[in-house]
């Protein structure tokens, strides 16, 4: 996914997801060696929940938590309750149960208020990325699954098109900012094959940067850090899910010879000195199970944090501010399931569950920080 803030089941054209994304004869989701798993399939339809209780990597249960049960409710937990709204942060669109949506809305003070504005057309698996202070928005899938080149930034009052050339029309992305340019990696193709290009945005420009660097994959995900951009996990053509971790300089890929989870359909911000990446959907290396964690990148590993939070869900949104990271949304693996209305917010500690009332439930949207003006 983005680094802003992708779902599997945008494999909306068949091809690979045919093949991976088989079905027992109960209607759970089959791995390819044939375990069962669950959620939302890659060519849209819904799995079967898990009990909530799920496993991690190094085989231990972990409770999900619910909105009765998880962190503490907070009416202004964002940190531009104190900044006086400096950063604040745009959703857009998604996926509902029953609609792709076009909705603008922003996130500033610990409040959300949509925007009645005209922009992107409705869509979803759409990627953002932060860049000099202003949201970009590339691709992603709209109606009767038509995938989407275009190219969009919203500096808070508008959006405004930036580009209608470049990377294919693609959904799963994964994109993030660095310095005044975007870098983008990935997708899928009109057959549900993953793309292995690299692209990054200067200017109005996108430019195709032909280097070798990580396999094609879907549904990765990337964010910015430490004067470059780091890249993590996805799934390849065969679906198998990746645990590696690149990171970009700005002119070449290196891999990190370090493993992390094997994750996909999660979302992955900068906050501070580290990354969160929240891995809602993903393998247990253990048991290949179905389970919610918190990973930290720390500069030389990732760590997994044992800590109570948001339940099992693919596909949120989730940015950042200065101090904290927002989730939004998502498809819920467990319990009542279906599509999540709910935001989250991250203090770099623990999850708190906000009460402020906001979008409509959707997966498949995108979310990105932007200077407001």
């Amino acid at each position: 996914m983005a680094g802003c803030g992708a779902r599997s089941d945008i494999l909306p054209w068949g091809g690979a997801g045919g093949d991976v994304d088989r079905r027992s004869d109960a209607g759970e989701r089959m791995d390819p060696d044939g375990s069962a798993m669950d959620g939302r399939r890659r060519d849209g339809s819904r799995g079967v929940a898990r009990d909530a209780s799920t496993a991690r990597r190094d085989g231990a249960r972990h409770r999900d938590a619910t909105s009765a049960d998880a962190g503490t409710r907070d009416a202004c937990v964002d940190a531009s309750c104190d900044a006086g709204g400096a950063v604040a942060l745009v959703l857009f669109g998604g996926e509902s149960d029953s609609a792709i949506l076009d909705d603008t809305w922003v996130w500033s003070g610990g409040v959300w208020s949509r925007h009645l504005v005209t922009g992107p057309e409705a869509r979803s698996g759409h990627a953002m990325a932060e860049r000099d202070g202003e949201a970009i928005l590339f691709g992603g899938k709209g109606a009767a699954d038509v995938p989407y080149g275009d190219t969009w930034s919203w500096t808070g009052e508008a959006w405004t098109l930036v580009s209608t050339s470049g990377p294919s029309p693609r959904p799963l992305s994964a994109m993030a900012g660095l310095g005044g340019t975007v870098v983008l990696f990935g997708g899928a193709d009109p057959t549900g094959q993953p793309y292995g290009d690299t692209w990054v945005l200067d200017g109005t420009t996108w430019q195709e940067k032909t280097v070798a660097g990580p396999s094609a994959r879907l549904s990765a995900a990337m964010a910015s850090y430490d004067g470059g951009v780091l890249l993590s996990g996805g799934y390849d053509a065969t679906g198998a899910v990746l645990d590696d971790t690149w990171r970009w300089d700005g002119s070449a890929w290196t891999e990190i010879a370090v493993r992390g989870p094997k994750e996909y359909d999660d979302v992955m911000v900068t906050l501070g000195r580290v990354v969160v990446l929240s891995g809602w959907f993903a393998f247990d290396v253990v048991g290949k199970d179905v389970y919610n964690e918190t990973e930290i990148w720390d500069g030389t590993a990732w760590n997994h944090l044992d800590v109570e939070g948001p339940s099992v869900r693919q596909f949120p949104a989730m940015a950042a501010t200065a101090s904290t990271a927002v989730l939004f949304g998502g498809y819920r693996n467990s319990g009542d399931g279906g599509v999540s209305g709910e935001t989250w917010i991250w203090n770099g500690t623990t999850w708190a569950l906000s009460s402020a009332t906001g979008p409509a439930a959707r997966d498949l949207s995108a979310m990105c920080p932007y200077e407001a003006r």
